[in-house]
């Protein structure tokens, strides 16, 4: 997914929770990238207005499944049909 997949608010009915802890927030103008740690990965939400979180803070940040992709030890995409197979 891209920084502007993850929101503070559910979009839509298929978006899902997820908690996440902040490391650092940089606000650019209008706009905050917030960086998450989730599990063993770094996210990265692009969110409009500015946000002043603290570092270790929990947040909930949304995700829609269908944003979501996936790639092979390659680095190429995987598609759906293949997810299925």
């Amino acid at each position: 997914f891209q920084p502007h997949h993850l929101s503070l608010e559910r979009p839509n009915a298929g978006a899902v929770p997820v908690r996440a802890k902040v490391t650092i927030t940089e606000i650019t103008g209008s706009e905050s990238f917030v960086h998450l740690d989730f599990a063993d990965a770094r996210w990265v939400m692009l969110a409009h207005g500015i946000l002043d979180f603290e570092t270790d803070d929990e947040v909930e940040v949304f995700i829609d499944p269908r944003h979501i992709m996936v790639f092979d030890q390659n680095g190429r995409a995987v598609t759906a049909s293949k997810l299925a197979a």
